[in-house]
């Protein structure tokens, strides 16, 4: 099985919509929010970039993947204008977008979420700064619980991550708390940040949570394709699926945004379009991993990431043994092998920045 639609030679995993229709222009100036100058997802961004709509992507030549993955090379020169190794792109040459950049590539997702324990999403409704977990106006004394409930869930030799969260539009008060761990997810809602304070979430009773829950990253803080992306998607997915569509400061990745946190299910997902929304809630609310867009269930490491989605049927990760990883199934134990590609591409991982990295996707072994 290809998921990429490449040539079966070394298949390489979880590329997605490869070149679907792409990006560019400057954004305009950035607010509180880090979210540009945005009045709702279907508004242009102002007169000075009224050539561009505001979630449009640049249209990008169909040779332009293959042309990029025959040099493994996505350099610099892309970065501001576009041209390089003889390929020529319609983006601006005021600004171009990671996340325009990375799928043009074609690279793959697959591997790349985050490892994560222990999900812990405090909400948080005032704007986000770059580093919004550490730097953020909430009372010391509730920073420091939040650091103590961190502490508390590493000290079982677990690897854990906070997140704010919020819901724009939300004009209820209260407090909402997550927590995600070992397949599952709870919840507890309180009156006031204050009450939280005496609350050990490792050892409360929360209430279970078994609808699937969207967190989107839209941190424009921190970088702009979550929030000229990840808005868009925040929307579509909130017209599908209500109150359990959240947006969260920064999962990793900024290259695949729009990224989407999907709870219980503890899947990572990018490249989410807010096109793309509807066939990726029919998947997820069936029960499915929506493999098309998905970087990995965050519970597992890269190599273990990479397989579950080549296997159907797998439920229980049973050991990675070096390319090896063996799955639980309903037919018995079965076992994948992976590998990362020998030559590395080289892609710029977030806005602003101007060198590339070396990346080693995963390939089929």
């Amino acid at each position: 099985m290809s998921l990429t639609g490449q040539p079966k030679r070394k298949r390489l995993f979880g590329a997605g919509r490869v070149g679907a229709g792409l990006v560019p222009a400057r954004i305009g100036r950035i607010d509180e929010f880090g979210i540009g100058d945005w009045r709702s997802p279907q508004e242009p961004l102002p007169s000075d970039n009224a050539s561009c709509p505001s979630t449009s992507r640049p249209v990008i030549p169909s040779n332009f993947a293959e042309t990029a993955k025959s040099d493994r090379l996505l350099g610099a020169g892309l970065h501001c204008r576009g041209a390089g190794n003889g390929v020529k792109t319609s983006v601006s040459e005021e600004r171009v977008y990671c996340s325009d950049l990375c799928l043009a590539s074609g690279e793959p997702m697959l591997g790349t979420a985050v490892q994560v324990d222990v999900w812990l999403l405090l909400e948080y409704r005032p704007a986000w700064r770059r580093k919004a977990v550490e730097d953020n106006d909430l009372a010391p004394e509730i920073q420091a619980w939040l650091r103590e409930q961190v502490a508390a869930f590493e000290a079982t030799g677990r690897k854990v991550r906070p997140q704010l969260v919020r819901r724009p539009g939300r004009d209820d008060a209260g407090v909402t708390v997550f927590v995600a761990e070992e397949g599952g997810l709870g919840r507890r809602e309180v009156e006031d940040y204050q009450d939280l304070a005496g609350l050990d979430l490792a050892l409360a009773s929360l209430e279970a949570v078994a609808q699937p829950h969207y967190f989107v990253c839209t941190n424009g803080q921190r970088d702009l394709c979550c929030a000229r992306y990840g808005l868009p998607a925040w929307t579509r997915l909130q017209e599908a699926v209500g109150e359990r569509a959240w947006q969260t400061t920064h999962v990793g990745g900024h290259r695949f945004a729009p990224n989407v946190l999907v709870l219980p299910q503890g899947a990572l997902y990018g490249r989410v379009t807010e096109d793309a929304v509807p066939e990726f809630v029919e998947a997820v609310e069936a029960g499915e991993l929506a493999t098309e867009f998905l970087r990995g269930r965050s519970m597992w490491p890269p190599e273990a990431q990479a397989a579950e989605a080549l296997l159907q049927g797998a439920s229980t990760l049973k050991e990675v043994q070096g390319a090896d990883v063996t799955f639980a199934t309903a037919s018995g134990d079965k076992t994948v092998r992976v590998q990362r590609a020998s030559s590395p591409w080289q892609m710029i991982p977030s806005c602003g920045v101007t060198e590339p990295e070396d990346v080693f996707p995963f390939v089929s072994a």
